[in-house]
């Protein structure tokens, strides 16, 4: 009897020792599969988060880029700023147009990374130029979404200037805003712009300005596209802006100085008669004056 239950306790104890490791070993690959998977949400969250990261940043970039070798940088062109050294007031703002496209040309194309992309290992010949993004992602960061904030800001600028604080800003004949300052150079030059701006009548200049300002600024932007893409383009462009300043200040020093300095002359010598004049009457006045004083003095 005895001998008969050894054989069944030992089968027992066989069977609760594998069941007892079958446990333990789905027990440790539980845990191995639950360690691996948060290995692999933790790899997964960083190369998102990397991703995101990267992502906003080529966004903030390429928002940057567009503003400022869009509209900021053709403005040198359409507004005709002018290098006279002369002047401080023209040399600091051909330096606000013209230095940040200089900036962003450079990060864009001799970056030490588009270097390395260029000059590829084992090969002695120059690789094009990289291209990295799609051109869905280019013009939406380029283009559209740039729009979208510079239309809000212009929306804000006018809220602010033409309705809230109109009562204040504009009745002060000595507060500068943009508008004022633009019209007032195309007034002077009376060029296209100005022309343009009176087609639906003095009345309307300030509407025809906006409209323009938004033609303007679209364009500008879509031509930041090809330029943000081609290296050659985006060359001729900083030689053209160069080009035009350099131009635009010989014009100024051979052309309008000189006749600023005429016109200055003969409003010299147009006032200078008057005062003469005046001169010449407070002078008898004054002879008269002391001729009855003395021809008092005499009767009495």
């Amino acid at each position: 009897m005895s001998s008969g239950e050894e054989p069944t306790e030992d089968m027992n104890g066989e069977s609760f020792q594998k069941g007892k490791l079958t446990v333990k070993d789905r027990s440790k690959t539980v845990a191995q599969t639950r360690e691996m998977l948060s290995k692999q949400a933790v790899q997964t969250k960083e190369i998102l988060s990397k991703q995101a990261v990267k992502i906003a940043k080529q966004a903030e970039e390429h928002e940057r880029f567009i503003t400022k070798v869009g509209p900021l940088a053709w403005a040198l062109i359409v507004w005709r700023c002018s290098l006279v050294f002369s002047s401080l007031d023209k040399i600091v703002s051909v330096l606000i147009h013209l230095l940040p496209g200089i900036v962003f040309f450079t990060i864009r194309w001799w970056d030490a990374a588009t270097f390395t992309a260029m000059h590829p290992e084992g090969t002695s010949h120059r690789a094009s130029w990289p291209y990295v993004e799609d051109k869905y992602y280019l013009w939406k960061w380029l283009f559209v979404v740039p729009l979208v904030a510079y239309s809000l800001w212009q929306a804000l600028y006018f809220l602010i200037v033409y309705v809230l604080r109109r009562q204040r800003l504009l009745r002060d004949p000595e507060v500068m805003t943009s508008y004022r300052e633009l019209s007032k150079k195309a007034q002077r030059a009376n060029n296209i712009w100005w022309r343009l701006s009176g087609l639906l009548g003095d009345q309307n200049r300030l509407f025809m300005y906006i409209v323009l300002q938004g033609i303007f600024t679209v364009t500008t932007m879509a031509l930041a596209v090809p330029i943000f893409l081609s290296y050659k383009l985006h060359v001729i462009f900083q030689i053209l802006k160069v080009s035009a300043t350099i131009w635009n200040g010989g014009a100024f020093l051979l052309d309008v100085m000189p006749r600023q300095v005429i016109l200055k002359e003969k409003n010299k010598s147009e006032v200078q008669p008057v005062q003469n004049l005046q001169y010449e009457s407070s002078n008898m006045m004054e002879n008269a004056r002391k001729t009855n004083n003395s021809t008092e003095a005499v009767q009495s």
